[in-house]
């Protein structure tokens, strides 16, 4: 099988397809981030915190 040689003809012919996929991939990406922000969390309910252990200190008095 024989390699197909790259000229700078056919470089220039397709220089658009990089600009383009990086800004389709960029709105892709925001697309995804903002529906994962939006629709995450389905209903209302408390945090997901834990009860750690108390802290017992006071800043001393002058």
């Amino acid at each position: 099988m024989k390699a197909r040689r790259l000229t700078r003809r056919a470089v220039l012919e397709r220089w658009w397809v990089l600009p383009v996929a990086g800004t389709a991939g960029a709105f892709g990406y925001m697309g995804f981030y903002a529906t994962r922000v939006l629709r995450g969390k389905n209903e209302a309910g408390p945090p997901p915190l834990s009860q750690g252990p108390r802290n017992r200190w006071r800043p001393s008095r002058p």
